[in-house]
């Protein structure tokens, strides 16, 4: 091989190493963008439109109600979470403002690629049978009783929105009070 020939080579192989580092052949700059994509789910809002029409999103000051007699028992939650990866979302009631102990209504797997990615919300309905149903923007029902909840009506209750990585290692939650009637 000629000199030329050896140096064209050289120039070819150096110029090719340039190229593979700039368009990301450096192992730590995927490491760590990867890892941004390891932060867990963040609730950003949670929201009730409660039988009455109250809009937990601009009205604070109206306490939330849900009777199954006004408006056929139909209510609406919605959130907005940031999230990067899949993660579970789970509509939940309890007698205090924790998830602890609480009786889950509804849950659902979102994520970048599901319906619900960013902002979803669920239609729900209280029937007079004490059971709560919700349906999904992906057509996905689901329902619970929550007699045991309800010693007496009206009874003060949490709706709460919890928000978990798709492992269960992380989960945060925002509490709504409302009034069960």
């Amino acid at each position: 091989m000629t000199l030329f020939r050896r140096l064209q080579a050289l120039a070819f192989i150096t110029i090719s190493a340039i190229f593979v580092s700039a368009c990301g052949g450096d192992d730590e700059y995927y490491n760590d963008h990867d890892h941004h994509h390891d932060d867990p789910p963040a609730l950003r809002q949670f929201d009730i439109i409660d039988t009455y029409g109250t809009n937990s999103e601009f009205d604070n000051n109206t306490e939330l109600a849900i009777s199954p007699i006004i408006n056929n028992g139909e209510f609406e939650i919605f959130w907005t979470v940031t999230s990067d990866v899949d993660y579970y979302v789970e509509f939940r009631i309890n007698d205090h403002a924790s998830p602890n102990g609480s009786r889950l209504i509804s849950s659902e797997l979102c994520g970048p690629f599901s319906f619900c990615h960013d902002n979803q919300y669920q239609f729900c309905d209280y029937s007079n049978s004490l059971n709560v149903r919700c349906e999904s923007s992906s057509n996905h029902r689901q329902s619970a009783y929550i007699g045991d909840f309800l010693p007496n009506i009206p009874q003060d209750a949490y709706f709460i929105l919890q928000v978990c990585d798709s492992a269960y290692f992380y989960c945060e939650y925002e509490a709504r009070h409302v009034s069960i009637e």
